[in-house]
């Protein structure tokens, strides 16, 4: 059975990839526990270990961790490759969750030990994901717009972890490899265009259509946006690559605004192009929770757009953390929480009992759940409130964000804890 090119009878048994979707939302928790005990030091400047803390939990504990569930999922339906082994799914989840909080720990005590600990821990699930996914991608048979997108996203992944733990070892005490402000800002349009952008832009082609209904979309418009994505990562990373190798000619110039600049297409594509695609290609109205949130997600892209640029061009220190907070917490945030609601469900629930072969599609129900409506609220809140913290260099309101933050993040296991009985109710097979 095949919809839109895709096979959900082939997803990966929930048991699987479960660990990775449960564990996400447990970074909101600790990161929001951070802000409410320290209140504004932890969102004081872009440069403070205890921020570093707080974006690291957003960037790896929470969209890393979910994005690499997602991966699998999404590769294991539109691929139509052979499953990854056990162990290196278990290995690649235990060493992201090892290296994750060595980091965070590291970073917000000055401990540079534990920061080299989390850079050995990334390096081997760095490597074990390209290799493994690399290998699945490469002998897909499926050529049609979500495996590319998984592709682009493979290579933001690769740019992205590379940089990073480059940048590491600069927390661990070593001397960082060039102008440290220039590498920050390649290594964050790597991983939020290159990985993240790539993999909402991958799930949104197909998937989205198919839970709540819309038109796929495939062509032109598809290639176009790849092609910016890739481009606008590669082309800042080569610069980088070269000012490191001693390529540029000599002076004392900028390369922050060129970097900018190569960078543009994708930040163009990714919060600007996608959402326009994306929403205009979905259905109509509809009063799915999940449905709304993955909008407000997405809406947010254009602002992240524009408070990406004020950062770049406005010399005041409180913009870059608003555009981090926007960017982490807010775009995607939102988006991977309307992800996990109902398409996650429905990726790593393949059928259920008797409907295989049958040519009907389990699809999680819309869940009426006021818990749903109660964790958008949450979301909100500490996206607010956080931003006029940040804003305001006020105590009170990140406190306030903080303590939302962490019931969010509990309110989106208990959640996800639901959809998995409400499968098994239904006579789910995906993870007996």
């Amino acid at each position: 059975m095949s919809e839109h090119g895709l096979r959900p009878e082939r997803a990966l048994p929930r048991d699987l990839l479960a660990p990775f979707f449960f564990t996400a939302p447990i970074a909101l928790v600790v990161a929001g526990g951070v802000l409410l005990e320290a209140g504004a030091p932890a969102l004081s400047t872009h440069w403070s270990s205890l921020t570093l803390s707080v974006v690291h939990l957003g960037t790896l504990g929470l969209i890393t961790m979910f994005l690499v569930g997602l991966f699998h999922a999404l590769l294991a339906v539109a691929g139509e490759s052979e499953a990854p082994r056990l162990f290196s799914i278990h290995g690649l989840y235990y060493a992201l969750l090892v290296g994750t909080a060595a980091f965070c720990w590291g970073t917000a005590r000055s401990s540079a030990s534990a920061v080299f600990f989390a850079v050995g821990a990334m390096g081997v699930m760095g490597v074990t994901l390209l290799v493994q996914a690399g290998t699945r991608l490469r002998r897909s048979r499926n050529r049609g717009p979500t495996v590319r997108g998984l592709r682009l996203a493979l290579w933001g992944f690769f740019w992205v972890i590379s940089l990073g733990i480059w940048l590491a070892h600069g927390h661990g005490g070593m001397l960082f490899p060039g102008q440290r402000s220039l590498w920050l800002q390649v290594h964050l349009t790597a991983g939020l265009c290159g990985w993240a952008g790539a993999m909402l832009m991958a799930v949104s082609w197909q998937v989205i259509p198919i839970v709540y209904g819309g038109e796929a979309v495939e062509g032109r418009v598809v290639t176009l946006l790849h092609t910016c994505v890739g481009l606008g990562v590669v082309l800042p990373c080569a610069l980088l690559l070269a000012d490191y190798f001693g390529w540029l000619p000599d002076g004392d110039w900028n390369r922050a605004p060129w970097a900018a600049a190569l960078g543009l297409p994708a930040l163009i594509a990714v919060w600007l192009a996608h959402p326009i695609v994306a929403l205009s290609s979905g259905p109509g109205r509809s009063a799915d929770a999940g449905l709304w949130i993955w909008r407000i997600g997405l809406g947010l892209g254009p602002f992240t757009l524009l408070a990406a640029v004020a950062a770049f061009t406005i010399d005041d220190p409180r913009l870059p953390l608003l555009f981090g907070w926007l960017s982490i917490f807010g775009w995607a945030g939102l988006s991977l929480h309307s992800l996990l609601l109902r398409v996650v469900p429905f990726l790593i629930q393949p059928m259920r009992e008797g409907d295989a072969g049958s040519g009907r599609l389990w699809i999680e129900p819309r869940i009426p759940d006021p818990l749903v409506r109660i964790t958008l609220a949450l979301h909100l809140v500490t996206l607010v409130l956080g931003g006029i913290g940040i804003i305001g260099r006020g105590d009170l309101p990140i406190r306030i964000a903080g303590a939302a933050m962490v019931g969010l993040g509990i309110g989106l296991v208990v959640l996800h804890t639901r959809s998995i009985r409400r499968s098994n109710q239904l006579g789910g097979v995906g993870g007996q």
